[in-house]
């Protein structure tokens, strides 16, 4: 995303669209709220929100910013007002498009707002997700994606050949399709409602089917010490 001036009174167009549509895209906190009838809901976001290294924040209203790093680097303070909404940056993030409460004149999106989301909107080759968030959005692809240590990637479209490494994390949500999945040792599969995962192979890590379905081809354990639990609501 590239800043441009705003005038002093008046706010700037570039900046509103991408907070909007960032938000669209999932930039959001939910800390366990409400959505529709599921209660202590979350979002990939919630995972990246810190009160101190190491712990994280499921509190709107407590203090606590963003990291991609186990909470060992503040990026940003999120905005604790409930007026407001969570996922945005409170004050102390300066002149940003992202605040919770902008004035006029204030920037477009910053280096801190795109650093943690890679959204993904056309198809995707071989690539790593490492201490970020990929979102593979309606019409999407990405193929063959590495998802190391600190790594999320949500989908809600198509994900093929992807490899969870230890600390990684894929989220297949509704009206998602994820294929030939490897979970290696540590690494996390979860499949919400809606959310389809077939012919994973679990290599001592961990497929949680919750409300989701494992589609037709077998799961293939590779190595001792994988799991695959089944949860219906």
């Amino acid at each position: 995303m590239t800043p441009t001036t705003g005038r002093s009174r008046k706010y700037d167009f570039i900046g509103v669209v991408e907070h909007e549509i960032s938000e669209v895209l999932g930039r959001f906190l939910l800390v366990a709220g409400t959505i529709g009838n599921m209660s202590n809901s979350y979002g990939p976001l919630d995972l990246f929100h810190y009160s101190s290294p190491g712990v994280r924040d499921f509190v709107g209203t407590q203090a606590g910013y963003f990291s991609i790093n186990g909470g060992n680097t503040n990026l940003d303070n999120f905005n604790t007002n409930q007026n407001g909404d969570f996922g945005d940056w409170a004050v102390t993030a300066g002149n940003d498009a992202f605040l919770a409460f902008s004035n006029p004149g204030s920037a477009s999106g910053t280096a801190v707002d795109s650093r943690g989301f890679d959204f993904i909107v056309s198809g995707v080759g071989d690539h790593t997700v490492l201490m970020g968030s990929e979102f593979v959005v309606s019409g999407g692809m990405a193929d063959f994606t590495t998802i190391d240590s600190g790594g999320v990637q949500v989908v809600s479209a198509n994900a093929y050949s992807a490899t969870v490494n230890g600390g990684g994390v894929q989220l297949v949500a509704s009206g998602g399709t994820a294929s030939s999945t490897t979970v290696e040792y540590r690494g996390y599969e979860y499949v919400g409602s809606g959310g389809t995962a077939s012919a994973t192979t679990i290599d001592g890590g961990v497929e949680v089917a919750n409300g989701g379905s494992t589609g037709s081809a077998p799961i293939a354990f590779t190595s001792s010490g994988g799991t695959f639990s089944s949860m219906h609501r």
